[in-house]
């Protein structure tokens, strides 16, 4: 029998199987999905939409997200909906080369994982699939009208409830999911505003090619950035929420960390939510440890998303940047580079600067999610156990004691 995609490098099954009701068919819902089934847990995911859209935007896929479908047994499938990146060419709309940037793949060797582009709709089908090929059970066009986070349970607009042991959230910056937590909090304070607002959208191919000056886009085997003054548009977004879990309901991805538009880390911590979740309701014996479990989940994965909106902020400051000191400091810097032959991002660098970027490199595309929850677990999760067991055996010695007095 042929292995079933997303079915390698199984962990161990949890203990005990709970259900979980996952509000949301993307990405983050799908990869939620997956891992939990992974782990032996019983999974329902419920998405609004009856159909996939047939155009979608861009998804860049950087070593900490490539790496998790790669430890899925999922390479070949990923291969066949992506282009790894390699370099990329940055230009001033005076259509002047500033330089060329190169990945090391030895460097990204030792993240365990590759920099790849696909589009989203591609991975979010690749997902769906693998869901169902390993047995979560997906309803679309069953949207979800209400959650009560006391009764544990969904309504759909058709006035079905359905009931579980956890509500997970992936239903985006405007679903009712993060409506629910919102009620309850204040969204987090904006220390982390990067004031900048993109838009991305997908242009067909054929009307590039139909274009003189952008036809040439095409002309090369390397992916080319234009960088220049854009137009302005105001866009409406959500700012990270303090709080992400109530009750049995805990929500993940952009409702409660959402990136700006544009951002390399957008999708790579919704896959990182999942897995993480789902390794650590792989300890799972009792349902006692469910609030612990999802206060961990919170725990480990805000600090991580909150340390990664700091560096892409960092990185969008650069890229707004006016003409200028700060601009122009950007610029000398590239072209440096491509007079050193662009050999190599980390290479015609100082050594506080390599150093600076290896640390990026190892925090940012290194993390490995799956790790991070095990780390927890070994540390925390095993003292709660036995501080859990100590005190249920006390108890048990206090009500035989009680006894043998009476008798």
């Amino acid at each position: 029998m042929a292995q079933i995609p997303g079915w390698s490098n199984l962990p161990k099954n949890a203990a005990l199987a709970i259900d979980f009701v996952i509000v949301g068919g993307g990405v983050a819902g799908f990869a939620c999905a997956i891992a939990l089934r992974r782990v032996g847990h019983h999974v329902l995911v419920l998405e609004k939409d009856a159909t996939f859209p047939s155009i979608s935007s861009p998804c860049p896929m950087p070593p900490n997200l490539s790496k998790i479908l790669f430890h899925w047994g999922l390479k070949d499938e990923l291969r066949k909906i992506s282009v790894e990146i390699a370099n990329n060419i940055r230009l001033r709309s005076t259509e002047e080369q500033l330089g060329m940037q190169i990945w090391d793949k030895e460097v990204l060797r030792e993240t365990g994982g590759e920099f790849i582009f696909a589009h989203t709709g591609d991975l979010r089908r690749l997902l769906y699939d693998v869901a169902v090929a390993v047995k979560a059970n997906v309803r679309l066009g069953a949207r979800v009208e209400t959650v009560n986070t006391d009764a544990q349970t969904v309504t759909l607009s058709t006035g079905e409830v359905l009931k579980a042991d956890v509500i997970v959230g992936c239903d985006g910056p405007s679903g009712i999911t993060r409506q629910v937590l919102s009620t309850t909090q204040e969204e987090c304070d904006d220390d982390l505003s990067i004031n900048m607002n993109m838009c991305c959208t997908t242009i067909l191919k054929t009307l590039i090619m139909k274009d003189p000056q952008l036809r040439e886009l095409y002309d090369h085997d390397i992916v080319r950035t234009i960088v220049s003054r854009g137009l302005h548009a105001h866009i409406d977004g959500q700012a990270p929420l303090k709080y992400w879990v109530n009750r049995f309901m805990v929500v993940m991805g952009a409702a409660v960390h959402p990136m700006p538009p544009g951002s390399v880390q957008q999708c790579a911590l919704t896959m990182e939510d999942g897995a993480v979740l789902a390794k650590l309701f792989s300890h799972l014996h009792c349902k006692d440890q469910i609030k612990s479990f999802l206060s961990a989940f919170q725990d480990l994965r805000q600090l991580r998303c909150a340390a990664v909106l700091c560096k892409e902020a960092r990185i969008f400051h650069y890229m707004k940047a006016e003409p200028g000191e700060l601009q122009q400091s950007s610029d000398d810097m590239t072209w440096a580079k491509e007079q050193a032959h662009a050999i190599g991002i980390l290479d015609a660098m100082g050594d506080l600067e390599e150093n600076d970027i290896h640390k990026q490199i190892e925090t940012v595309f290194g993390y490995n999610a799956e790790d991070d929850a095990d780390n927890w677990w070994v540390t925390w999760g095993l003292l709660r156990e036995r501080a859990r067991s100590d005190s249920s055996e006390s108890h048990m010695g206090e009500v035989a004691g009680t006894k043998n007095l009476r008798d």
